[in-house]
């Protein structure tokens, strides 16, 4: 009875911000359930830690498909969004967690949000050209501007002249 009171007491006595930074530990060192229950009482004890619900949702985006909660990932995004309209990594996680869940316009909206932000972000009209492709509309306006622009992961020319035959009509 000590024993449990004790760690009760260690527990409560924890801040929003220690379980906050405790929760990317494990998320680094791939407890994503551990990780989960920290960002949980981070934010319990702190309702307005905006930090800890994009960390969350992040995880739920990215987590190995086993713990993977795109919907959870979209719910915390949005509360990030509606606390700071101009988060643009929320909406493009988001767009990302849309897309995943075959909700094309929402990511295409999302991906739009985004570059509105930030017009400068190559990888996001990289990314909205394939969506545009797959329900019917034309994506190659996006792609020479992800061209024109760059981006943050490694292509080269004939994969850029593949991507451009593939998604533009």
């Amino acid at each position: 009875l000590t024993l449990t009171l004790l760690f009760s007491l260690n527990i409560n006595s924890q801040t929003a911000e220690e379980f906050f930074y405790t929760a990317i530990d494990k998320s680094r060192a791939k407890d994503y359930v551990g990780a989960l229950n920290d960002y949980n009482k981070a934010i319990e004890l702190n309702p307005n830690y905006y930090d800890a619900y994009y960390n969350r949702g992040v995880l739920k985006y990215n987590s190995s498909s086993l713990y993977q909660d795109l919907k959870g990932a979209i719910s915390d995004f949005s509360v990030v969004i509606k606390h700071n309209p101009k988060d643009e990594d929320a909406y493009y996680n988001r767009a990302g967690a849309k897309f995943l869940l075959e909700d094309y316009e929402g990511a295409i909206n999302d991906f739009g949000k985004e570059l509105e932000i930030n017009p400068r972000n190559g990888d996001a009209f990289f990314m909205v050209a394939p969506i545009k492709k797959l329900i019917g509309k034309d994506g190659c306006e996006d792609i020479k501007k992800a061209r024109q622009l760059g981006v943050s992961f490694p292509i080269n020319e004939v994969q850029w002249d593949e991507f451009f035959k593939s998604n533009c009509n």
